[in-house]
């Protein structure tokens, strides 16, 4: 920042749910029509389920079996140190874009406003391999992509998969475009395969 405020982006209303996500989540799914299924590949499943359409999230190359290559990811290592003071930084997040291994230290509480006299401190390592978190902003990658939304696009009509969120879209996005993408795709689908 080059700037006084702490807050962790620039939005003028940041808000984050009362309870936290994990019970906002867990409300969403807490139906007798949801059924859900952890630690499972839905190509392991697919043949078994009957759905009207589907909505895939995740990375768009795996659904295509990778036929045009794998697109590249940044990913992250996580190191987490906990601290014997209410607070070690100043604000939520520092990067270090050259100064050390990690490329930046998060500490969550300045968000979060929890009552601690202990924090914990999370430094973040750049990798090339592991979960996928950053796309790599190359013009090459960006033309693989293209090549799976094609592919994307016409197994939308035909088959009704839709394709959304950050790993089926090449994308890194916050929570909160997160959401909004969710809610016009839940529109999309509502409008084309007459579901309420």
């Amino acid at each position: 920042r080059f700037n006084k405020d702490e807050r962790y982006v620039d939005h003028k209303f940041q808000l984050t749910p009362k309870n936290g996500f994990t019970n906002l989540f867990s409300n969403m799914i807490n139906h007798k029509n949801i059924h859900v299924l952890l630690n499972t590949d839905y190509k392991e499943i697919i043949k078994e389920c009957q759905p009207k359409f589907t909505v895939y999230t995740g990375p768009i190359d795996y659904y295509f079996d990778h036929q045009f290559g794998k697109l590249p990811w940044r990913s992250l290592a996580f190191k987490h140190v906990e601290f014997n003071e209410e607070f070690h930084q100043p604000c939520v997040q520092i990067n270090y874009p050259n100064d050390y291994e990690y490329t930046r230290s998060v500490e969550i509480k300045h968000v979060t406003k929890q009552r601690t006299p202990n924090t914990v401190i999370s430094y973040e390592y750049s990798k090339s391999e592991g979960d996928p978190y950053y796309p790599i902003p190359a013009e090459d990658n960006k033309k693989l992509f293209y090549k799976y939304k094609e592919l994307a696009l016409k197994e939308t009509k035909e088959k009704k998969v839709y394709f959304g969120g950050r790993l089926a879209n090449y994308v890194y996005i916050n929570m909160d475009e997160a959401i909004e993408g969710a809610l016009e795709l839940y529109k999309t689908i509502i409008n084309e395969q007459k579901v309420r």
